[in-house]
């Protein structure tokens, strides 16, 4: 029934049915076998709820099933009928289920769609050899349909956009009948997806059942055998539509909106109306990222017409249990956690994320969860994304909360631009009202005192600032295993230069998990222990080595364009063949760059000299060096404010 494809590691999806298919269609079932073919390392175990033991019957009708989903069993993926508590055989990367209920079913049609693009991006092209690879389709034939695509995993740019993508479903209200491109209005959604109830119940029910997945790494598990391609830099980006096809994203936005005016409808806006609080919350998760949320957090503590409460989760990434909450309270607010959350999600209005890497967050607390509940998402970004190639920008520019946030809060003019392009609902809803995370640089190069301690640390005349990144695989664009061991070496030689090495915040942890690597790490830690002139900073907030930093050496990371307002020279270090950069970003170009060592020694030649050039401010532009940044997060709680209450009326 299927093709297998030996050397692959396989993963699983399981799909609990119920035995009777549901009025609506095997909808979530025919999502599964159309979104992953023969060629896809993926094997479909379902579950027929309720059905204590399996019999023959069962497994001829699930097969009816499968085969009136997808008629062609040649692209049918591996399907296994498993009994109540067998486990699969391969690690299950997502468990959803068939309910027939339209909101439930379109969400877990959207988990599905979401997993076969990751993993159509993520996989190698075939050689020609390969059997599987085979696929219709040549030069005087029409394109490949997204099924072809699949066979053949050709395409690392493949986006959600394509109509066979689209959900033309029956229990969906029949869009296919519709024209392509053609958006349905509100009144259409409503018959779509279905309002959650009428009126609403006093705890919104989740827009579907918990979701078990491993953690994302940052959207879904990166196993063996499905390492990314390196995009190369003529990688074309993703342009502009000028008519959008109604994906699962569209719809779900609207479905987001539509929870929202019933909830506005149902209390929300009475109680604004007269005169009540807007109830926000900032979920603070990575602290690493806590600077895209600092001065818009502050500002909304301060807003008249805002009751702010911060919500301080861990994470895996945490260094010991409460490390968020204890550092949050250090820096003067009170906190709240998980289950205080949970319990009051049906009185809250606004939540402010500054990622959308629901995997870390806890069940009950995920996007889904908070569109459920009538929320207004908002989304700050956790740095400016300098990244390009259409893979980097589909995960920058077009996931869930992406698409779904009530408000986006660009960094850039720039940034706007590339959701505008990229986003599949567009940039509506974003807003360029200046960096909140850059606001925090200004001042800090106004005040003399800040990183004085890790200027006394390294004694140095002149600190340099050394930023790798974590990617340090073949697909990746860090450059530390090339130039960690000449780099220690040289500054072992210079007393008259300090290093300052400031990792990205998954790079020892990721080095600690690969055995080859593992050394690199104790000689880095040895390194810094026995010359003083070579710190090793992994505290969470990077400020302070900004401000005892007299230049910076950094891969392509949203470091650089932070650290630009501080007007010190940048050296670009360059893995040839890596991402490119963006269209906000293309200034990078114009910075020092480095892809030898010899490169970066001359570099740091002229920085002991105080000879290093500055960044060109006239190629770079205003709006890169933090002219538009001051009172950004001000900016931000106002406008949120403001809109909020215009849209529930006065």
């Amino acid at each position: 029934m299927t093709v297998s494809t030996p050397g692959r590691t396989r993963l699983c999806v399981t799909i609990e049915l119920d035995p009777t298919p549901p009025r609506s269609g095997d909808v979530v079932l025919a999502a599964a076998l159309q979104c992953f073919t023969a060629a896809d390392p993926v094997e479909v175990a379902i579950y027929l709820h309720g059905v204590p033991e399996l019999g023959p019957s069962h497994a001829e009708a699930v097969l009816a099933r499968c085969e009136a989903a997808c008629p062609d069993r040649a692209l049918m993926p591996d399907v296994v009928l498993l009994c109540p508590g067998e486990k699969p055989e391969y690690p299950v990367v997502l468990a959803v289920s068939q309910v027939g209920k339209a909101l439930p079913d379109a969400r877990a049609v959207v988990l599905l769609a979401n997993l076969a693009r990751e993993l159509w991006d993520g996989a190698r092209e075939r050689p020609a050899s390969d059997p599987v690879s085979a696929a219709p389709g040549g030069k005087d034939r029409p394109a490949p349909t997204v099924r072809d695509r699949a066979l053949t995993l050709r395409d690392p740019a493949l986006t959600l956009r394509d109509p066979a993508l689209t959900l033309r479903d029956p229990a969906l209200g029949g869009i296919g009948s519709a024209p392509s491109g053609n958006v349905p209005d509100r009144s259409q959604i409503a018959g779509l997806l279905g309002r959650l109830a009428t009126p609403p119940p006093a705890t919104p029910a989740p827009l579907a059942p918990p979701l078990a997945q491993t953690r994302p790494a940052p959207a879904l598990p990166a196993p063996a055998g499905f390492e990314a391609p390196r995009p190369t830099p003529d990688t074309p980006a993703i342009a502009a539509e000028p008519t959008r096809t109604t994906t699962e994203r569209t719809l779900l936005r609207q479905a987001a909106l539509e929870q929202i005016a019933t909830v506005d409808e149902a209390g929300r806006a009475g109680r604004l109306r007269a005169g009540g609080l807007i109830n926000a919350v900032v979920l603070v998760q990575h602290l690493d990222s806590w600077g895209a949320l600092h001065t818009l957090t502050e500002a909304l503590r301060d807003h008249p017409a805002v009751r702010l409460d911060v919500v301080a989760l861990d994470s895996d990434l945490s260094r010991y249990a409460g490390e968020t909450s204890q550092t949050l309270s250090e820096a003067g607010f009170e906190v709240r956690d998980a289950d205080w959350m949970r319990a009051g999600l049906s009185g809250l209005d606004l939540v402010v994320l500054c990622d959308g890497y629901d995997s870390f967050r806890p069940e009950g607390l995920r996007i889904p969860d908070l569109c459920a509940a009538g929320i207004r998402l908002v989304y700050s970004p956790y740095g400016t994304n300098i990244g390009g190639g259409a893979l980097q920008e589909q995960r920058q520019y077009n996931g869930l909360l992406h698409n779904v946030a009530w408000r986006v809060l660009a960094p850039t003019r720039g940034q706007k631009e590339l959701f505008a392009g990229i986003c599949e609902v567009g940039d509506s809803h974003v807003h360029a009202l200046g960096s909140v995370k850059r606001e925090r640089v200004l001042a800090v190069r106004e005040d003399s005192r800040a990183g004085s301690a890790l200027r006394r640390a390294t004694g140095a005349r002149v600190n340099v600032l050394w930023n790798p990144h974590f990617t340090v695989g073949d697909d990746g664009w860090s450059t530390f295993l090339t130039f960690v061991s000449p780099m220690l070496r040289y500054f072992t030689t210079r007393k008259d230069l300090g290093l300052i090495i400031r990792p990205h915040f998954r790079l020892l942890p990721d080095l600690r998990s690969i055995p080859a690597l593992a050394g690199v790490e104790r000689t880095l830690r040895a390194t810094a222990a026995q010359h003083r002139t070579i710190v090793l900073d992994e505290s969470r907030d990077y400020l302070a080595a900004f401000a005892a930093s007299d230049a910076l050496l950094s891969d392509q990371s949203s470091l650089i364009p932070e650290y630009l307002p501080m007007a010190r020279p940048v050296l670009y270090l360059h893995r040839p063949g890596d991402v490119p950069v963006n269209a906000d970003s293309r200034w990078v170009q114009a910075l020092p760059t480095a892809t030898t060592w010899s490169e970066v020694a001359r570099f740091l030649s002229a920085i002991g000299a105080r000879r290093a050039p500055l960044p060109p401010h006239d190629v770079i532009g205003p709006e890169h060096l933090g002219d538009g940044d001051a009172g950004a997060g001000a900016r931000a709680a106002t406008m949120l404010a403001d809109h909020l209450r215009a849209e529930v009326g006065p």
